[in-house]
């Protein structure tokens, strides 16, 4: 999950690398928050970023959380400069071990 501020009522898309793969709106009090599934991706690192539909701005992203793993405040990390985009790291596979009978 992702969220942050924007302009209230904007259109959004969430993009992973250079693919949109999601899409949302601000709240009309300027507060957004969209959920982010990551399937099964090449390994390579992929950046994330939020941006306005219309006029392709990046939005800032001051939390983010994945699955049940604690929530990230960036803000806090960088507080004067939030930024718009995370990177994420997709690692190889590793085969599932095999018991032999």
């Amino acid at each position: 999950m992702i969220t942050s501020t924007g302009p209230p009522r904007e259109s959004f898309l969430l993009y992973f690398g250079r693919r949109a793969v999601s899409g949302g709106s601000v709240a009309p009090n300027g507060v957004y928050r969209i959920e982010m599934l990551i399937k099964p991706e090449r390994p390579g690192e992929y950046p994330v970023s939020v941006r306005l539909r219309l006029s392709d701005r990046p939005l800032p992203i001051r939390t983010y959380q994945y699955g049940a793993d604690r929530i990230i405040i960036l803000s806090s990390a960088a507080p004067t400069a939030v930024p718009t985009e995370i990177l994420c790291v997709a690692r190889r596979a590793e085969p599932t071990p095999t018991i032999a009978p």
